[in-house]
């Protein structure tokens, strides 16, 4: 805990290069105390490493580009055709980035419209990207944060796209990053970088960063002890996760989608508890609870994490509801028994004894 609460007071900057493997800590610009993000707490800003630009380029360039995705020319692109169109020579960067921000996105995509019979399924239509980019639940802004981090690593020299390349199953120290939003972004980037044709776990932009912006944001809805299991338990997390990073190990569990999103739901109990989630108010916890997406609630991951943590938490309840009854009980015995001593000492008095 001791070391939880060290990070969580920690202040951190953003990188704009290959984080080394042994970094020496650099002079850091103002952030806000809370998250250690350099984005305000309650307002959404993206990565601020990778240039200054709307994001609207990744819709411009998704239309532009659409027809030549769809090699069917059915009207969906699907994931195996984004795969299809990456491996084209000569791409340009904003292309290249588009295609990585949509690559294995479909099933969340092709939801956004309802434009097939049925079940959605057959892939992503410029429908379903302009419902997707007006929705305004925060997801298409995820989306282009993502979009200007390709271009940013697009764009790296060459000197540091090769030494991270031969650092391949050498994934970077990050530790420095530990109570920032930041630590998802640079191990989403240290990630593509060794493995430049490879998509990044999921976990990093989708799980992680989403949720570390979205309880910051809404934080001051909580009470103030609510609010610092927020900063503990993203520190927590964190640390968790990059107490796994012991070089090839780690590289390689990264590589493998299914078992690195297991590892990184199986951590999450022991941080949501370690970082006092049974302190927590009754009502806080409903608003913690009716933070995460139903989407990412009601899988297998998310329906185990939820029933181990409440076990845990409703077990503290009842024990401290029975040593509360057990009080309560010994107390009203004693002012029992006091009454009855006083009233016999009345009664005795009365009759003179």
């Amino acid at each position: 805990m001791a070391q939880v609460a060290e990070a969580g007071n920690r202040v951190q900057t953003q990188r704009t290069s290959a984080p080394a493997r042994n970094t020496a800590t650099a002079a850091k610009p103002p952030q806000n105390p809370s998250n250690g993000s350099n984005a305000p707490r309650d307002t959404f800003t993206p990565s601020q490493s990778n240039g200054n630009n709307s994001g609207d380029e990744l819709w411009s360039t998704a239309k532009a580009k659409f027809g030549g995705w769809d090699k069917d020319g059915d009207g969906f692109v699907t994931n195996k055709e984004v795969e299809t169109a990456l491996k084209r020579q000569n791409l340009s960067t904003n292309e290249k980035a588009a295609l990585e921000t949509f690559r294995g996105r479909q099933s969340q995509l092709e939801e956004s419209h309802n434009d097939e019979w049925g079940d959605e399924n057959n892939g992503t239509s410029l429908k379903d990207i302009d419902a997707f980019r007006t929705a305004g639940d925060g997801e298409a802004k995820r989306l282009q944060e993502q979009f200007r981090i390709e271009q940013g690593l697009a764009l790296e020299p060459k000197s540091v796209k090769d030494r991270a390349l031969a650092n391949k199953d050498n994934p970077a120290d990050l530790k420095d990053k530990i109570g920032t939003r930041d630590y998802y972004i640079e191990r989403y980037k240290d990630f593509r970088r060794r493995n430049p044709g490879e998509k990044a776990p999921d976990y990093y932009l989708n799980y992680g960063l989403k949720y570390f912006d979205r309880f910051h944001a809404n934080k001051d809805q909580l009470q103030p002890v609510s609010q610092g299991w927020v900063d503990r338990t993203g520190v927590a997390l964190q640390q968790k996760m990059e107490g796994r990073n012991s070089g090839a190990g780690f590289a390689a569990l990264e590589r493998n989608e299914d078992q690195f999103k297991k590892f990184a739901y199986d951590s999450h109990p022991s941080a949501y508890l370690d970082s006092g989630l049974q302190h927590v108010p009754y009502g806080d916890r409903i608003k913690i609870g009716m933070t995460p997406d139903s989407s990412d609630l009601f899988t297998w991951s998310g329906v185990k994490q939820g029933v181990h943590t409440g076990g845990v938490v409703v077990a503290q309840d009842i024990r401290n509801g029975a040593v509360w009854a057990g009080n309560g009980i010994a107390d009203g015995a004693k002012a029992v028994g006091q009454g009855i001593s006083d009233g016999a000492g009345w009664v005795g008095r009365q009759l003179g004894f």
